[in-house]
């Protein structure tokens, strides 16, 4: 599994992860990429992070701790992956490493 994130005007960390992502090991992530990315990225102005409603990302440990650190969510409605931009990414990534010569 990988970890991305991305904005308007690039991307952040890239980070793979190896067996099931928890919530305390999807805390992790965010504590070794998360901040690093949005400050390079942003630096001091606003942001709005986007995540999938996925099981470590909804619950309340993580909501607790994306809360803590003031990390501003945007509300996401349930069972919407196809409104992601990272989907979009990924699709083409895996288009790009099917080819003959990636």
């Amino acid at each position: 599994m990988v970890w991305g994130c991305l904005a308007a005007n690039g991307v952040g960390n890239l980070h793979f992860c190896t067996g099931t992502i928890k919530a305390p090991d999807y805390i992790l992530v965010f504590e070794i990429n998360l901040r690093p990315s949005v400050q390079r990225l942003f630096g001091r102005k606003r942001y709005l992070f986007q995540q999938v409603n996925t099981r470590p990302h909804t619950t309340n440990i993580t909501k607790t701790w994306l809360r803590m650190k003031h990390v501003p969510v945007l509300e996401w409605p349930a069972a919407r992956p196809d409104l992601s931009p990272i989907e979009n990414i990924w699709r083409i990534l895996k288009r790009n490493v099917a080819q003959p010569r990636p």
